[in-house]
């Protein structure tokens, strides 16, 4: 009887939900740990901004050259052993990258990362999706919540492991050790899913196409506000409402809360209203975000405005991503891939131009502005498949 008691109990932790789950949370753990401890390497090579910014370009370089093969990458290797190569391989280069005595050096390692966060983030996404197909439940708005939480709480340890003055490459050989742990539970206990009936069998590139860019209208309201609130809100609310740095530097773990919240909540949301009503919705709570964020006459009012935005785009990439991997005519790899590269470019080309309007103007004109995109947005999410 206790045997069968502790097998049954076994079975409700080790879900295929929670090992991909784990798997999502890996990869933020090495994101925010990544983006935590970069600073402390820019400041001991003695690298200026300019400077700085064309090594980070390096990974986004990774990213860009490597996605147009990952249909063939995951086809080849499969999608355990995916996560096993790049996972590991990821964790071992941010660990080597720490410890380059050189811009260029370090430029290099990140290239690298760059390749392999990318296939790690595909082959999630789509493990995640042929889980859905398979078991009949929708989790990919969960798994996203999971990978929110993770990157509050290694962006958090990160702190204290900066308090506490532990180095770089000892903070990142835990990393590594974690993430090999993690690895072989998921080997463990994660059944890989088949692909999607129907999928291609043929090998493809990933090109974008029409399906692509109807995802793409959607989804880039969210892009370029997480990755403009994140560069910008803390200077904001510092320099509009002279807040203090530790009480302004509260603005990314608002909106990642409010993202999270609403991520673990949504796969129900969706499941009870429907993909079109709930993206609806979202798209009006990031406009009401932006309006309060820019008419604000004090910090509180941009927080609440912060909230508003991180619910508004909560959905919006697992939504995106999950569509992308259902929609036929082309591998789930291929089309989650070509929505990822075109997601790339959109995050090269809008934050100067936000710089340069920001500083012939000023910010909350250029935070205004930003309204634009999703009501852009509601033009595409009609378009979304319940």
């Amino acid at each position: 009887m206790t045997e069968t008691s502790d097998q049954r109990l076994w079975e409700v932790i080790f879900t295929p939900k929670s090992m991909i789950s784990l798997a999502f949370a890996l990869h933020a753990i090495q994101v925010g740990s990544l983006i935590s401890r970069l600073p402390e390497v820019q400041r001991d090579l003695a690298l200026g901004e300019f400077e700085f910014s064309l090594v980070l370009m390096a990974a986004t370089l990774g990213f860009l050259l490597s996605t147009p093969f990952t249909d063939r990458v995951i086809r080849k290797l499969g999608i355990k052993p995916t996560f096993h190569i790049f996972f590991l391989f990821c964790a071992v280069v941010q660990a080597i990258a720490v410890l380059m005595p050189s811009g260029i050096g370090l430029g290099a390692a990140l290239f690298f990362a760059g390749i392999a966060g990318n296939y790690t983030n595909i082959a999630i996404n789509i493990e995640a999706d042929r889980i859905e197909a398979r078991d009949g439940v929708r989790i990919m708005n969960f798994c996203h919540g999971i990978w929110a939480v993770a990157l509050l709480l290694s962006t958090g340890l990160a702190t204290v492991l900066i308090a506490i003055g532990a180095s770089v490459f000892t903070h990142f050989l835990g990393v590594a050790i974690a993430t090999g742990l993690c690895l072989v539970l998921i080997q463990i206990k994660l059944y890989a899913a088949a692909p999607r009936a129907g999928i291609a069998k043929k090998q493809t590139w990933a090109i974008p196409d029409k399906s692509t860019f109807i995802l793409l209208g959607y989804l880039s309201y969210a892009v370029v506000l997480e990755w403009l609130i994140r560069g910008w809100a803390i200077i904001y609310l510092r320099d509009t409402f002279a807040a203090t740095d530790t009480y302004a530097s509260l603005a990314l773990p608002v909106m990642i809360s409010a993202i999270a919240f609403a991520r673990l909540r949504a796969d129900t949301w969706i499941s009870h209203w429907g993909v079109i009503k709930v993206t609806t919705a979202l798209l009006l709570s990031s406009c009401m975000g932006i309006v309060l964020l820019v008419v604000a006459p004090s910090p509180e009012l941009a927080f609440a405005g912060l909230i508003f935005i991180g619910l508004g785009i909560s959905v919006s990439y697992p939504v995106a991503f999950s569509t992308a991997a259902r929609w036929g005519g082309a591998n789930a790899a291929d089309r989650v891939a070509a929505l990822s590269l075109m997601q790339q470019f959109l995050l090269i080309a809008i934050p100067p131009i936000f710089g340069i309007l920001a500083q012939v103007s000023n910010l909350r004109i250029g935070f205004a502005v930003l309204i634009l995109f999703p009501i852009m947005g509601f033009f595409f999410n009609r378009k979304l498949a319940d």
